[in-house]
């Protein structure tokens, strides 16, 4: 796979990361309630990553025809699986040292049933699971789900051939499907919550036409029309898709992640023509998966502990702002880096090892039957 021609898909993956860090940031500044809206659009970020993850799924699939699902899911697990573990451990020993030293005591969170369905990826199918392990772990869950619909999601979208002609179409009919089964949940089952941050936004049945976008952003290679046109196009929808996590009742936080989808479809169309070389925000997005697991760390603790300490100095404000996101960007990128090289490369080169062992020992009228 050509790392040159997905140059603005991982810039795409390093916008996606500093809105997220952004959002958590700014939440420790709440006397500045102006900057925590601003700040808040961030929260947008993991739909811009379901968007590229789910492009780069159908591209990585597209390149392995007639491949078994099996080695699909292989390279999947070892992808996220170790990074997500060190994650675990890592915010256990937070939440102890919290609970033991004069901090917040969340470790009843911490139960094995909660630890064990994170293992398993499950959490997402258990409300006191999904959010309260790995923070942010909730993204990780519904990717998860998501993968396991995806193999049989990709032959259906090849097996039909006009996608070009109406993607728009298709996409408004994946939001009007997704907002059927949500009022479904809500009135016929009697399930209530579905409100910003609550587990059924965070479900797969809410987030699934945002992964569904980004596969038919592949199929249907639509056109960008002109820089301005579709950036006028992408704020508007970005701005709806905000305005919808506020919005009284179910129907918001239904509508938000699939115009977030919306938006971030034409950000993504732009960026095919901006960012034709492999730059900073390229080199970000590279490592945002690590990123994405630590980052929180620096986002909300060492910003709170910066933000008291420069309170008692009457360090300015703005000045506490920016340097504690450089600082949390910073300092999270370099660890990323490391982590990335001695972890999640490392894993990945494990699960190729095992889909290369489990090839050569298949019997050789197997392999002639996988289609071509």
């Amino acid at each position: 796979m050509d790392s040159e021609k997905l140059s603005f898909v991982d810039a795409l993956r390093g916008i996606a990361i500093l809105m997220v860090i952004c959002v958590h940031h700014g939440q420790n500044f709440r006397d500045f309630p102006t900057l925590q809206l601003v700040s808040g659009f961030g929260q947008m970020g993991v739909q811009l990553f379901f968007v590229a993850s789910a492009y780069t799924l159908c591209r990585s699939m597209d390149s392995r025809p007639g491949e078994p699902s099996r080695n699909f899911y292989i390279r999947r697990y070892f992808r996220i699986a170790p990074l997500y573990y060190i994650g675990i451990a890592l915010y256990v020993g937070v939440a102890y040292v919290q609970a033991n030293f004069g901090g917040t005591n969340r470790l009843a969170d911490y139960s094995a049933v909660n630890i064990a369905s994170n293992v398993a990826f499950v959490h997402g199918l258990v409300p006191a699971a999904n959010n309260s392990i790995v923070h942010g772990g909730w993204s990780i869950a519904t990717e998860m789900l998501f993968y396991v619909a995806f193999p049989l999601l990709f032959l259906m979208y090849k097996r039909f051939q006009d996608w070009p002609k109406f993607p728009w179409l298709a996409i408004a009919a994946a939001v009007l499907v997704n907002c059927l089964v949500q009022l479904t949940i809500v009135y016929v089952l009697k399930r209530s919550g579905i409100a910003n941050n609550s587990f059924l936004y965070y479900s797969i049945l809410n987030q699934l036409p945002v992964f569904l976008i980004g596969m038919l952003l592949y199929f249907s290679k639509p056109r960008a029309a002109s820089l301005a046109w579709d950036a006028i196009l992408m704020v508007l929808f970005g701005v709806a898709s905000f305005a919808c996590l506020n919005w009284p009742g179910h129907i918001g936080a239904m509508l938000s992640p699939s115009l977030a989808g919306l938006s971030f479809a034409l950000l993504f169309m732009m960026a095919k023509r901006i960012f034709r070389e492999r730059g900073v925000i390229a080199k970000i997005g590279e490592v945002s998966y690590s990123m994405y697991i630590f980052h929180f760390v620096f986002a909300w603790w060492v910003t709170g502990f910066l933000i008291e300490l420069c309170s008692r100095l009457a360090v300015p404000p703005s000045l506490v702002y920016l340097g504690s996101l450089s600082l949390a960007i910073g300092v999270t990128y370099w660890i990323a880096k490391f982590t990335k090289w001695g972890i999640e490369d490392r894993f990945i080169a494990v699960g190729r090892k095992i889909i290369r062992s489990m090839t050569l020992t298949e019997p050789a009228v197997a392999s002639v039957a996988v289609p071509k």
